[in-house]
């Protein structure tokens, strides 16, 4: 409504981004499992890498479209705009470092949705029929996992009351820190980082947001 002109809003006051998203950070926190940080031993050297590539990569390609899009054509695009647009990330987490680094945000919104959906609708079956072999092992996998399921989901009917109020005070304490830092989208990351590190230490590793909390975040 606001791109046609029907309203017009202020940007939210710095108190309540910063709230929201500290409702990300907990949300993306309480993902984060034994069995998931287990498994990041095997996988650290790629996990470095691919960070590292992919900041490279959108460094130079988000240089190139600032190119193609000087100050005197009709895109004008900022290095930084055009950087975080072209750099893979997630769409939350992306969107949120555009609004803290002062880039265009319908720009990097539009350009992180194409990417997305095109992802959504293609990659799937490239990989599938690049790697179908190795897509039954992993069903043969799943397969085994999703009996534990049951299991895990009487584990996570045992988180109390205490149990989230703590996560909860771990992911606001965090984002507290993140918002004071300046770092940027430090909101997000010390929310994540406050609440795994609370939900690691209480044993609520089961814990997580029904799906009306995530769709409500």
């Amino acid at each position: 409504m606001q791109a046609v002109g029907l309203t017009s809003l202020e940007p939210a006051p710095p108190l309540v981004r910063n709230v929201l998203y500290a409702a990300v950070g907990l949300m993306i926190g309480l993902r984060i499992t034994h069995s998931s940080l287990h498994r990041l031993r095997g996988v650290l050297a790629p996990a470095l890498l691919v960070p590292a590539v992919m900041i490279v990569s959108g460094i130079l390609l988000g240089s190139l479209l600032a190119a193609l899009a000087p100050d005197d054509s009709r895109l004008k695009l900022d290095l930084q705009t055009a950087a975080l647009s072209i750099t893979p990330g997630g769409f939350q987490e992306m969107t949120i470092a555009a609004q803290q680094m002062g880039a265009l945000i319908p720009v990097v919104v539009v350009a992180h949705m194409v990417r997305i959906m095109t992802v959504l609708y293609t990659y799937p079956k490239i990989v599938h029929a690049l790697v179908r072999r190795a897509g039954e092992q992993r069903a043969e996998t799943e397969n085994g996992a999703s009996e534990d399921q049951p299991e895990e989901a009487a584990r996570e009917e045992q988180a109390g009351v205490g149990q989230w109020l703590a996560m909860a005070t771990g992911a606001a304490a965090g984002g507290a820190f993140g918002a004071w830092s300046g770092f940027p989208a430090g909101a997000v990351v010390f929310a994540m980082l406050g609440a795994a590190s609370v939900k690691a230490v209480i044993g609520a590793d089961s814990a997580r947001l029904p799906n009306y909390g995530r769709l409500g975040i």
